[in-house]
């Protein structure tokens, strides 16, 4: 808590704010020695020379950083970076962070990206996190509908992350923290028995949930002259998986039975896609091919062992 502003101010009053203990000298409170940190705050206090009472108005033993974020945002807030560019100094700062309320703060990429990163502080330093709106990974890409001489079709990709700390992190979440849906997985078409062709397409699977919210995964067209009816999968909402591409496909041979190989839905918000489709049929010399598996639902916190929850508020998905 810094001195005050204006009025009397007291040598006592000085050596309380830096922890100083009696007997009390002037030229202990030198800026930049043992008790008193290079900060913004404490720009009137002299680093030699003549030191005055009234040098020490609005002077602190701790920094604050205050940030907030006002606006729809996924690129990835880095809270370091943020305190570096406004007077950090190791040990000895608080980073307030509010998200207001109705904001999105999303991740930049899925997988392993993070909406709000606290990483390379130095012990004593202090994060607050206030969310009065949300804070969400970015949903998972839907894997592809088979493509080639393959097995299994593409699975969708894992959901980005909300928060990762390795700071002492005080959180009061008043509104949602959340992992990005996973990705549906994409469908399995057919393929030629003798392993050198494909003739079946296959649907992509839907974008998990999430900000932004995931693509829809790619349909993969048949190398034969019938035009598949394969899909693309649907693109993830804010709150909603994007369902995965549905139809139906046909065989080379148009007399033959046609399919329907649907991809996997995306993922709510901290939920799993689904599986895409494996091909239920064989014609001819065709062989089946599995469909993709589902994305992880992705983690809206990674560190949690270094943060004390003031308020839970709504959480979803996985925790580490």
């Amino acid at each position: 808590m810094a001195l005050q502003g204006s009025g009397t101010i007291t040598l006592k009053n000085v050596a309380d704010e830096f922890d100083n203990s009696a007997p009390y000298s002037m030229s202990e409170f030198y800026r930049g020695g043992a008790e008193v940190p290079e900060a913004t705050e404490n720009a009137n206090v002299p680093t030699s020379g003549a030191i005055s009472l009234g040098d020490f108005y609005g002077a602190t033993k701790r920094i604050a950083v205050n940030y907030t974020i006002s606006s729809n945002t996924d690129a990835g807030i880095d809270l370091k970076a943020i305190a570096d560019a406004n007077g950090y100094s190791a040990g000895i700062t608080d980073v307030y962070v509010t998200v207001n309320s109705g904001v999105y703060v999303g991740s930049p990429s899925d997988g392993t990206s993070y909406a709000i990163s606290a990483d390379g502080f130095a012990s004593g330093d202090i994060i607050h996190i206030v969310n009065n709106g949300y804070i969400l990974g970015r949903g998972g890409t839907g894997g592809g509908g088979s493509v080639g001489v393959v097995s299994k079709a593409p699975s969708g990709n894992a959901g980005g992350r909300g928060i990762y700390t390795t700071a002492n992190t005080n959180i009061t979440n008043n509104g949602t923290i959340a992992g990005g849906g996973g990705g549906g997985g994409g469908a399995g078409g057919l393929r030629s028995h003798g392993g050198s062709q494909w003739a079946v397409g296959a649907s992509g699977g839907g974008g998990g949930a999430g900000y932004q919210g995931g693509t829809g995964g790619a349909k993969s067209v048949s190398f034969c002259s019938v035009s598949p009816l394969a899909q693309n999968g649907n693109t993830g909402t804010q709150t909603t998986g994007g369902t995965g591409g549905g139809g139906t496909t046909t065989t080379c041979d148009q007399s033959g039975p046609s399919y329907t190989y649907s991809g996997g839905t995306g993922g709510n918000l901290g939920q799993a896609g689904t599986a895409g489709a494996t091909s239920n049929a064989v014609y001819y010399d065709w062989v089946a091919i599995t469909g993709g598996d589902g994305g992880a639902a992705g983690y809206y916190l990674v560190g949690n062992s270094n943060v004390t929850w003031v308020a839970t508020g709504t959480r979803l998905g996985q925790v580490a």
